[in-house]
């Protein structure tokens, strides 16, 4: 197995928002190689607690081979969307969610994420679940896969890559890279890359109903953390984003009444959430040179009243 996970992205920033007590129990969403996990255990004493997530065996065994049999951890192989039915309410001081893939992922020939090797298009984050992209495609029809273009990849115009994805799947029976470059090449008005990546990240996140989990584990965080305990998450792009940043504003709002009322009538006072960062934290520029997966991330942190 090629354990080659990235570095971790904007670890000291992680570690300061996060405001680690040594004795406190925090939960590391998405495990990957454990870069996060291992700093998180570093600034935990004999009593905190780490909990870790990730729906990607490749990841459980690569942390655990880093971490070892640490008595204050525990990896549980979930979609962090479903660690609520696992952890306890109002139970973690800290909640830590660093979105998007691993460096693992996309260099594993066999994953599929990467256009710049002839491979089959599979995408999911588990292989041993759910449906790979063809079998998605094939499902949904062309204009369901229109719509995920241009929602998750903002691609346009996409009605004429959909057509040739749909065509390969239909033709082939499964999705290949070179069905994926000449969709993308389709669209391209000068490099087709750009393209080409967005068409699978679009794709991605639709096999991995990665927005839907996204939503589900947001909720999860702002039950299961205490008075106090802060939720940071890091995202990739805009999808994500927008989303993280939808979801602490609306729990940071005092009045919920409509807009437009001119006195308040629901009592104020409904705030969940206090939001800590105005504008969200991105890479130095050393980091993004050193390290140019990490130039597309933004880092957002709450904490909960």
């Amino acid at each position: 197995m090629n354990s080659g996970y990235h570095l971790p992205v904007m670890l000291d920033e992680c570690m300061e928002w996060l405001a680690i007590g040594p004795s406190g129990r925090y939960v590391d969403c998405t495990l990957g190689g454990g870069g996060h996990s291992s700093a998180i255990l570093g600034r935990l004493g004999p009593d905190g607690r780490l909990d870790s997530f990730d729906r990607d065996p490749d990841a459980i065994a690569a942390a655990t081979a880093r971490i070892g049999d640490d008595p204050r951890w525990t990896a549980h192989r979930l979609p962090f969307g479903e660690m609520a039915s696992v952890l306890e309410p109002e139970s973690a001081d800290g909640v830590l969610m660093d979105l998007g893939i691993s460096s693992h992922q996309v260099d594993e020939p066999s994953r599929g994420f990467s256009f710049r090797r002839s491979e089959k298009a599979d995408l999911r984050m588990d292989q041993s679940a759910g449906e790979d992209a063809a079998r998605w495609i094939a499902r949904v029809g062309e204009r369901e896969l229109k719509d995920a273009l241009v929602r998750n990849a903002d691609l346009r115009p996409a009605a004429r890559a959909a057509r040739i994805l749909f065509a390969a799947v239909e033709r082939d029976g499964e999705l290949r890279m070179e069905s994926v470059l000449e969709a993308a090449r389709s669209v391209a008005r000068g490099r087709a890359d750009d393209a080409a990546a967005r068409i699978l990240q679009a794709l991605r996140i639709e096999v991995n109903d990665e927005i839907g989990q996204l939503r589900s584990g947001l909720e999860a965080a702002r039950s299961l953390l205490r008075r106090g305990g802060r939720l940071v998450v890091m995202s990739y792009h805009s999808v994500e984003d927008r989303c993280v940043k939808q979801a602490m504003a609306e729990w940071a709002k005092d009045c919920v009444c409509p807009p437009g009322l001119p006195v308040c009538r629901c009592g104020g006072n409904r705030a969940t959430a206090k939001v800590l960062t105005r504008r969200p934290v991105v890479p130095s520029e050393e980091e993004q040179r050193s390290n140019p997966r990490s130039r597309s991330a933004k880092l957002r942190a709450c904490e909960k009243l």
